[in-house]
């Protein structure tokens, strides 16, 4: 009926949007506002739909992916400030008994005591030409504990292309992470993700990325890394979505002992609660780590599995204009040389702000 002639349907939806708050109505406008590039006020009345009480969570959903492509168009700044407790921030591990270089030896626990800190992050994009397909892309985030010495901050900062269809995004830049009492890494890198179906619940995500590791210290392990991923999600009920991802990276270091192949599943399960206004996500993941080499320490060739299992609810409605959030976060690591094997427990508090 208004095929092509966006801006008549806008102001038809709009017209009918004044007699009736039918978020189906406004639903139509939002997305004639956005095919008529109008993206402002597109993304404006997409919210005031998303926030609406008893709305369901697939169409929920594929707000998110109109308000995604709209912030690919207009830009973004998301800060998050939060508290987090770590009850094993160093990764250390709680066993004693070693042989190193072939002598048993009994250490002192690894493990720290639990840490308190305040978690923060703030992630920016915004448009370098007027089509909107070059953008400024950057990102910070970390942990400051005040009373331990595990304090760390990673940062990436690029430029991105996204294609006019939408399905294709390219990313370039540099990555920062330092952890207080560490090595600096800093890696420049190149993200490729192509999507599929991206318009539907069902949704496929085709993900690369390339990177060359440059420690300021340890140099033994600069090299290239390269990571692919798939992920998928599917709707499993009127108010639950699954994604499950499947990763798998190789590493090469210049001490080829220290070249690495790894893969990993995980799944994060949505789950609508409509009543409260909040979301429950569900997440676990177990990968397999293999190094190449024997280790210098301890003789034999390494090989990790890791896993995690994770609660996390987020407010899906603002209250004065902020997302709170909580979640708790088990992993481990357990090594075929134990002096890398660990286990602990994170507790996480957030707020998060969109302008």
């Amino acid at each position: 009926m208004f095929a092509g002639h966006y801006d008549e349907a806008a102001a038809t939806f709009r017209e009918l949007a004044k007699r009736t708050d039918a978020p189906r109505v406004k639903l139509e406008l939002a997305r004639s506002l956005y095919l008529g590039r109008h993206y402002r006020e597109a993304k404006h009345v997409f919210n005031d739909v998303y926030y609406s009480n008893g709305l369901p969570y697939r169409v929920r959903r594929g707000i998110n992916v109109y308000l995604e492509k709209i912030d690919r168009k207009i830009g973004y700044l998301v800060p998050t400030l939060g508290l987090g407790l770590d009850t094993n921030p160093t990764k250390g591990t709680a066993a004693t008994d070693f042989v190193l270089f072939g002598v048993p030896v009994v250490l002192a626990q690894h493990n720290q005591r639990r840490a308190i800190g305040a978690q923060y992050s703030l992630s920016g994009r915004t448009p370098l030409n007027a089509s909107s397909t070059l953008s400024a892309v950057g990102a910070v985030s970390g942990v400051k504990y005040p009373r331990s010495p595990n304090s760390f901050v990673n940062a990436n900062l690029g430029l991105s292309f996204d294609d006019a269809g939408e399905k294709l995004s390219v990313e370039t830049g540099m990555q920062y992470s330092r952890r207080e009492n560490s090595d600096t890494l800093v890696s420049p890198y190149i993200l490729g993700i192509y999507r599929l179906n991206n318009a539907r619940p069902n949704q496929t995500d085709l993900t690369a990325i390339i990177s060359f590791n440059s420690f300021e210290y340890n140099s033994y392990l600069n090299g290239p890394v390269v990571q692919t991923s798939v992920r998928h999600g599917t709707q499993i009920g009127r108010e639950t979505i699954l994604i499950t991802t499947l990763q798998a990276s190789v590493t090469r270091t210049a001490d080829a002992r220290y070249n690495q192949v790894a893969g990993a599943i995980s799944a994060n399960l949505y789950r609508s609660l409509k009543a409260v206004a909040v979301d429950v996500v569900v997440s676990g993941a177990i990968g397999k780590r293999i190094f190449a080499g024997a280790d210098p320490l301890f003789g034999s060739v390494r090989r990790d599995t890791d896993s995690n299992l994770g609660v996390q609810l987020f407010r899906t409605r603002p209250i004065r204009k902020l997302f709170p959030s909580i979640g708790i976060r088990y992993e481990r690591r357990d090594s075929s040389l134990p002096f890398y094997s660990y286990a602990g427990t994170g507790l996480t508090a957030d707020l998060l702000y969109r302008f």
